[in-house]
């Protein structure tokens, strides 16, 4: 043991005798156990010591499993954002550049900004929220910036159309694995379904589609969700069926933009 000393040290091979070398047990930085080996000597009068680690191995093993955990879990945590967040790194939108055109944007514009701070300061009195309303009201746009931000501030969380979803579900028809679709979307913190209503294209798939709605909303049961939307109540009931608006419509906030398509506003301005 003594003879590691010079392994650790080649440069004290000479200097330093194999009967001058004490061997002792020194204390972990970790767990404050004296349980790490060493050795002291004196090298040209003054009393040397020397440490062959700074953690004992229990506590090395503890944080090398720490450090791996931390690796999986934040390489699971990025599989699972990029499964389900279908926003571009060049997608711009944000509330800075959300115009509001009249009261009715402009108030939409508010109630989304104040589910955004309430949900980073974990205080949402209403988890969800339904944005209803004309095509080109600004939805996609404030349910964007919605998403961009609260995952800029660490939250996970998920953007993708209804026509996406659908698709990622109907993908798993051969290797049924459509539970792990419904397991990671629990994972999210925020889900944000956008366009809801268009991933219904044939009347034979109505009946599946509203069957499928009612296992995606039951999934999220709970858990904070945006859902956008073009159709009006009536419509959107026929869509994914009475039971799911239901359940969409519990401790949901709701929020009317059925208004002139504001982008028709601005290239007249």
């Amino acid at each position: 043991m003594k003879n590691m000393l010079f392994h650790i040290r080649p440069d004290l091979k000479g200097r330093v005798s194999l009967d001058a070398i004490k061997l002792k047990k020194y204390q972990c930085s970790q767990c404050q156990e004296d349980t790490i080996d060493g050795w002291e000597f004196e090298l040209d009068g003054m009393l040397q010591q020397i440490t062959a680690a700074q953690q004992c191995n229990s506590c090395g093993t503890k944080e090398l499993s720490r450090q791996v955990t931390a690796e999986l879990n934040e390489k699971r945590l990025n599989l699972l954002i990029s499964n389900w967040y279908f926003i571009s790194d060049q997608e711009t939108a944000g509330f800075k550049n959300f115009e509001p055109v009249n009261d009715l944007v402009k108030d939409a514009k508010q109630k989304t900004m104040n589910y955004v701070g309430a949900f980073s300061q974990k205080c949402l009195k209403e988890k969800n929220l339904l944005m209803m309303g004309s095509t080109g009201t600004g939805k996609t746009h404030l349910s964007k910036a919605t998403a961009r931000t609260l995952k800029a501030r660490g939250f996970k969380v998920g953007f993708i159309t209804a026509v996406e979803l659908f698709n990622k579900i109907k993908a798993t028809f051969d290797n049924g694995s459509a539970d792990r679709v419904f397991d990671e979307m629990k994972k999210l913190d925020l889900l944000v379904i956008d366009d809801v209503g268009v991933e219904t294209v044939k009347l034979d798939d109505v009946s599946w589609t509203v069957r499928t709605w009612t296992e995606i909303i039951e999934a999220r049961m709970g858990l904070p969700n945006i859902w956008t939307t073009n159709l009006d109540e009536p419509s959107l009931v026929k869509v994914v069926g009475q039971r799911a608006f239901s359940r969409m419509m519990e401790n949901s906030r709701f929020i009317d933009l059925f208004t002139d398509d504001y982008r028709k506003n601005k290239t007249v301005s």
